[in-house]
């Protein structure tokens, strides 16, 4: 799977057919800025863009296709530049800093701040998660 961002909400397609998989529109989510699907899962993490944001640039939300709801979200201080997601871990990227969230814990929104640690200017927020 691959997600799209746009202003008009956001799309999730599959890899091996390229065919339309889900999608939400900007009456649900906004305009989405970056986002990512869990593995092959039901959920996605996101983040909001500029103009028709629903979700602040310096939030990011999990939602579930399952139940159409949003589940944890989860602030930092600045803009979110980068989100990785693998079951148990979420990784949010700023400019001068990673939060890593211990995300095994169910609800998502009782989710715990592993760790938090401050790097050198990263302006485009990049960062890599290994599965």
């Amino acid at each position: 799977f691959f997600t799209v961002c746009m202003e008009e909400g956001l799309r999730v397609y599959r890899t091996d057919t390229l065919e339309l998989y889900q999608s939400l529109s900007s009456r649900v989510c906004g305009s989405v800025g970056l986002s990512e699907q869990l593995d092959d899962s039901c959920a996605v993490v996101m983040t909001g863009a500029s103009s028709r944001n629903k979700i602040a640039a310096n939030e990011a939300m999990l939602y579930n296709f399952v139940t159409n709801q949003f589940g944890g979200c989860f602030k930092m201080p600045r803009n979110i530049l980068n989100v990785l997601i693998r079951s148990d871990k979420l990784v949010l990227v700023t400019a001068t800093e990673v939060q890593v969230y211990d995300v095994s814990l169910f609800p998502l929104d009782k989710a715990e701040r592993g760790v938090s640690y401050s790097t050198t200017s990263n302006p485009l927020g990049l960062c890599q998660m290994s599965r």
